[in-house]
């Protein structure tokens, strides 16, 4: 589960923020984002930050987020399969996964990765495909589900991705 911030400020400087699972501390980090790893299956957490500065003070808790691991996660490796638009492969992937832009797509689009809170995490860049095969790094991204969108003058094509 990846949780995030907004950045908090006092007259000291705020150093880190410590992040509380069931209210135990899990870590404290100076990012504004974590992923929790390592949680059960359908099992319920309760995650709030506490900031904290240089001279030691804290700030209180922020709002609690309740949030519910799925019931299982089943990974199964999806083959390459022509579908007329775009391939991915492998799915799930761990450090990069191939793009194959068939020829029947024209190459005038854009692409973006998108992670599962809206952002924008990557754009590869369609020029840099060759014989319409483009090589994507999603190595600094954490282990999530990701959307792929390639929008193009005539498609809107979108792709679920699993990073594990």
């Amino acid at each position: 589960i990846k949780v995030s911030w907004t950045a908090s400020t006092d007259n000291v400087g705020v150093k880190e923020y410590r992040v509380f699972v069931d209210g135990n501390l899990k870590i404290a980090t100076a990012d504004l984002t974590y992923t929790l790893t390592g949680l059960a299956a359908a099992t319920t957490y309760v995650v709030y930050v506490i900031g904290a500065d240089a001279a030691g003070n804290a700030s209180p808790a922020s709002a609690s987020l309740t949030v519910k691991t799925l019931a299982e996660l089943v990974l199964a490796i999806e083959e390459p399969k022509p579908d007329g638009t775009i391939n991915v492969y492998p799915l799930p992937f761990q450090q990069s996964f191939i793009l194959d832009i068939l020829k029947s797509l024209p190459f005038d689009g854009t692409v973006e990765i998108i992670d599962m809170v809206g952002n924008v995490v990557a754009k590869p860049d369609l020029r840099y495909a060759i014989n319409g095969i483009l090589p994507v790094n999603m190595a600094s991204q954490p282990c999530d589900m990701y959307f792929l969108i390639l929008k193009s003058a005539s498609n809107l094509i979108h792709k679920k991705l699993l990073k594990y």
